[in-house]
């Protein structure tokens, strides 16, 4: 019998989509339906998808709406209940990612195991974003990444300004998974008790400790440790002003142009290789081992900096190209995205909230749409001033929209940097 449901046709950029209209008409609920309808609408989108080609679209469209309303309802029920706000817990737990020392505090993400309340256990585990400040008597001591502590904390719910324009700190906290704020208060016992053996942050913490020897604490050190593995946190709010005002933020988010360059060395290693040893393309096929060693360098590069959104964007596209190459199967570009957009509303079906998802999607489907075509070839800085041009055009709607500005002279800084 013929399969009526091909798996290729997950891969495909209308389902990608569906998907993406799926999760955005979650986004214009004023609330959520009860969580009894999650999974009846799952399973009659199921049951579209398999059954019926035609109406196969709008099974994506509510399967992504299903699955969107279910992640956002274990978020926020794994938010900090509201009888314990204001009240001393202790947590358990590790640091997660880069720490900032400030004047007044140190800054840092802890992920939650275990916590308590007067000694008794509370439902609280997830993502928690606080501040340790020091006293004369006892000062804040060195917080490593990764290192696991008892704390004790005085706790909230995200909560954030409803200003027009500003900061909105409640929806960045559903998209990052973060359930409570706080500061670690005054306790003998908020020692550190182990470390994690392998942990990636800490090399990162190495590199930007390096960086700060070699350069100072200064803006090309900051800079510096934002472009070379996603520290965005080291550049203080004067330093963000100037590249919003200059329109080169999206060079400091570590996406395509850093993974691709990343994996090209891989490539270019193992071309090495096959200088030095030639016989051995008889055994292994040259491209194929050229696309393991482009990924494996993509993959600890995107892990050195981070796994940001741009860069788990990046990571995929690559990923699936290299893939399509490895199965011998052609596949174009924009299959790449559209396997982006659809791993990562998989992953994360709040990263729609994110005004990173927006600015890398779009500027690539935008470059896709007006430089894909095949033409006639030009020089090499034609290209860039083209790409420069049409990128900043694209984007100039999106970042009015979210940061309510945009730089007129963008493209001069973007083409320079790249020409260089």
């Amino acid at each position: 019998m013929r399969n009526r449901f091909p798996l290729a046709e997950i891969f495909r950029p209308a389902t990608a989509v569906a998907l993406l209209a799926g999760a955005l008409a979650v986004q214009t609920l004023s609330a959520l339906p009860p969580r009894w309808v999650d999974a009846p609408l799952a399973l009659a989108a199921i049951a579209l998808i398999v059954l019926s080609r035609r109406a196969r679209w709008i099974g994506f469209f509510l399967l992504a709406a299903a699955w969107t309303m279910w992640r956002a309802d274990m978020s926020l029920a794994q938010r900090l209940p509201h009888a314990f706000e204001g009240e001393d817990v202790v947590v358990t737990g590790r640091v997660h990612g880069l720490p900032r020392a400030q004047d007044d505090a140190t800054r840092f993400e802890f992920d939650a195991d275990s916590s308590t309340h007067d000694g008794q256990p509370i439902a609280l585990s997830g993502r928690l974003r606080l501040a340790w400040y020091g006293t004369e008597s006892r000062p804040v001591p060195d917080i490593e990444p990764c290192s696991d502590w008892p704390l004790r904390l005085r706790l909230k719910r995200p909560h954030g300004g409803v200003n027009p324009g500003g900061f909105d700190f409640e929806r960045y906290a559903l998209e990052a998974g973060i359930v409570a704020t706080g500061y670690v208060r005054d306790d003998a016992a908020n020692a550190q008790s182990g470390s994690a053996p392998i942990c990636v942050d800490r090399l990162r913490a190495r590199i930007g400790a390096a960086i700060d020897a070699a350069l100072g604490d200064n803006a090309s050190a900051h800079l510096l440790r934002a472009l070379a593995f996603g520290d965005q946190h080291a550049m203080n709010e004067r330093e963000w002003a100037i590249a919003r005002a200059t329109g080169v933020p999206h060079l400091i988010a570590i996406s395509g142009l850093h993974i691709a360059l990343f994996a090209s060395f891989g490539i270019a290693l193992v071309r090495l290789l096959w200088k030095f040893a030639p016989r051995l393309t008889l055994r292994w096929p040259a491209p194929l081992i050229e696309a393991v060693a482009s990924l494996i360098f993509a993959v600890v590069y995107a892990m050195m900096a981070g796994f940001g959104l741009p860069t788990r964007r990046a990571l995929v596209m690559i990923a699936a190209l290299l893939v399509a190459n490895l199965a011998r199967r052609a596949r174009a570009p924009v299959h790449g995205l559209a396997l982006a957009v659809i791993a990562l509303l998989a992953w994360n079906p709040a990263c729609v909230l994110s005004a990173g998802f927006w600015l890398s999607f779009v500027g690539v489907a935008w470059l896709m749409l007006c430089l894909g075509g095949a033409g006639e070839r030009r020089r090499w800085w034609r290209e860039l001033v083209t790409a420069q041009g049409v990128a900043s055009l694209g984007l100039l709607p999106l970042g009015i929209w979210f940061f309510g500005q945009s730089s007129l002279v963008g493209p001069v800084p973007d083409g320079l940097i790249q020409v260089v």
